[in-house]
């Protein structure tokens, strides 16, 4: 594995995760809607990706459910099991509790704090909401995210390539990015797929690798995190 060197100011620095809260709590779900039929995922190809590895498990966390996309996938697929719908955002949790409150248990709860009951068989952490986390962070979030899991419990990541530009991207250097909106800014850095196996190394984990084509021609890739 060859992790290149990177010599440019760190911006994990100047941001955190916590930077980005304002933007979610205030932009309205139809706006990110749209910007997953923009990404081509909106149908859920990435859901078709993962489902074989998650499709018999009897619980999953959904970490940082959004509007209820992922949820909504799961469920036209048939998935029986319990689903954890965690999210920080109170305007998306909202939503999320409307459209799928029979279904899911919607927890109204920041994914870096939040600590389940219960372990579970599968943690899905899907469209790319790593980016949202700088480099910094990554290490500590992944081991908190693995200790909600049972022993041969596997954690999902979505990813955007790292060598793209996100949608609406105002500025983008080194895997770095941010995006200016009515609503509020966005801070973002995109792992590699590298950088993503260095630090599942670091906590114990292997990793699978899909890469895939969204129905617009986005390349991403999907990381399975096994003991």
């Amino acid at each position: 594995m060859v992790i290149e060197q990177d010599n440019t100011v760190d911006e994990s620095l100047t941001w955190g995760n916590n930077d980005n809260a304002s933007y979610f709590e205030k932009v309205p779900y139809m706006v990110l809607s749209q910007y997953t039929v923009k990404g081509g995922i909106d149908k859920g190809c990435d859901i078709d990706l993962v489902f074989p590895y998650i499709k018999n498990t009897s619980s999953l966390i959904e970490a940082g459910a959004g509007y209820g996309r992922v949820v909504k996938s799961l469920l036209d697929r048939g998935y029986k099991g319990k689903i954890y719908a965690v999210e920080r955002s109170q305007n998306l949790c909202k939503q999320i509790s409307n459209d799928f409150k029979e279904s899911a248990e919607v927890i109204c709860d920041d994914i870096q704090n939040y600590v389940p009951l219960e372990k579970v068989d599968a943690v899905l952490f899907m469209w790319s909401s790593i980016s949202e986390f700088p480099k910094s962070q990554h290490l500590k979030l992944l081991s908190h995210m693995i200790s909600w899991l049972k022993l041969n419990g596997i954690l999902i990541i979505e990813t955007i390539s790292h060598l793209l530009i996100p949608q609406n991207a105002d500025c983008s250097s080194k895997q770095f990015y941010s995006v200016e909106t009515e609503y509020g800014k966005v801070n973002g850095y995109l792992p590699s797929s590298d950088e993503i196996e260095l630090v599942s190394a670091q906590l114990g984990f292997k990793v699978k690798k899909i890469p895939y084509q969204t129905e617009t021609g986005r390349d991403r890739i999907i990381h399975i995190l096994s003991r």
